[in-house]
């Protein structure tokens, strides 16, 4: 039931062996608790974490795709860690559990229970309709906000790591490159790069003309971002240079560009769709194991903080492998050759349903994790205080 989730709790186990840098892991006997200080001051587990959650997708694609047709577990272990990495859409679940995202949630009750309905509802209708039209603008319109999502938790990380990494915030700027990239990736439409996905649409007659335009607009951010970071972060005092803040500016910002360079489009599509599913896996173990009410119960050497820490963990792994294991079964019903949906409105029903889930993940986030509002920064920094703690 759960071996499609085992890289998730392979994942996961690789987590509780580095959280020991950046989190307070006491130990216990029967008669006494030794409770160490977090370091709160010291994040450097959670950025190396981060950014090999990041990285390692981007490597890993392509050595396994060199080996992919000659050997059938390297074909089998990609598309294992592809479709694993895709299931962190269902990861929100936990937040409908989490103590201190409940806070937010019980506050916004439109906005997290009957939107995410009204969301479900509507795309089984449109899929109901079965109209091929609608569905093409659909497909393109789900693409491109899958792409904007990506780069909107790009954003997220670097603004949590930008003031850990040097003396200042994520500048306007800064996020205004990103998003950039968040262009780049719409223009070039997300995977696979078929034109029989967009039958129907104005996109799939221009398609070669807007991949021209994405890639003239990739060229031109990756040089004003080196020509930035170089005048910023780099040909500066020495003792104010920011390598690893350039670096990761520059990756985000040119995160799509495995899309116009491998042809293998699949590939292109691992390397950075894996990455922003390990990466929200990362964000949402912590959180799990992180809170206030935690910490304080650790500080005065209470066991309950420890059981509810790894109560916690145990919760989210449970939660996501369940529903990653019922989101598949949705998709199972009626599992169909692109738009060619079997005639029972229940089936169709059944496959607008499963496909709304991302939509909802979409929905979800990014009201949870947004800064501006103060509950969320309350949460952010009861989740994160060793990133908050200077």
């Amino acid at each position: 039931m759960f071996a499609d989730s085992y890289m998730l709790l392979y994942f996961i186990s690789l987590l509780k062996r580095n959280f020991s840098i950046y989190m307070q892991v006491p130990s216990y006997t029967s008669t006494n608790i030794d409770s160490q200080k977090q370091a709160s001051n010291n994040p450097t587990g959670f950025i190396s974490l981060l950014l090999l959650a990041t990285a390692i997708p981007f490597i890993l694609g392509p050595l396994l795709r060199n080996v992919y047709t000659d050997s059938e577990i390297a074909q089998q272990f990609f598309y294992l860690i592809l479709m694993v990495g895709g299931y962190h859409q269902v990861a929100s679940v936990y937040l409908y559990f989490d103590k201190d995202a409940k806070k937010i949630i019980n506050k916004h009750k439109w906005y997290f229970y009957f939107w995410p309905l009204m969301i479900a509802s509507s795309i089984m209708l449109f899929y109901m309709v079965d109209n091929l039209w609608l569905e093409s603008y659909l497909l393109q319109s789900y693409a491109m906000l899958t792409i904007y999502h990506y780069q909107k938790q790009n954003i997220g990380v670097y603004s949590l790591l930008a003031p850990t990494l040097g003396p200042e915030r994520m500048q306007p700027i800064e996020r205004h490159l990103i998003m950039g990239g968040a262009i780049v990736g719409m223009l070039i439409f997300t995977w696979p790069i078929e034109r029989t996905l967009f039958q129907g649409t104005v996109f799939s007659t221009y398609k070669d003309g807007f991949e021209s335009a994405s890639l003239l607009i990739l060229c031109s951010l990756t040089l004003y971002t080196l020509y930035y970071i170089c005048k910023n972060y780099l040909f500066i005092q020495a003792s104010k240079r920011q390598y690893l803040r350039a670096l990761l500016l520059l990756a985000l910002v040119t995160f799509f560009w495995p899309m116009l360079v491998i042809e293998d489009k699949q590939t292109a599509f691992f390397m950075y769709a894996t990455a922003h599913g390990l990466q929200y896996y990362l964000f949402i173990a912590i959180a799990s194991l992180n809170s206030n009410k935690i910490q304080q119960l650790l500080d005065t050497e209470h066991i309950k903080g420890v059981f509810l820490r790894y109560y916690n963990l145990i919760l989210f792994v449970v939660l996501t492998a369940l529903s990653a294991y019922l989101w598949k079964q949705l998709y199972q019903v009626n599992p169909p050759a692109i738009f060619n949906f079997s005639e029972s409105e229940i089936k169709r029903a059944t496959f607008g349903l499963a496909s709304s889930i991302s939509l909802i993940h979409y929905w979800v986030d990014g009201r949870i994790w947004k800064m501006r509002h103060q509950d969320s920064r309350d949460f952010m920094r009861s989740k994160f205080m060793f990133l908050f703690a200077n």
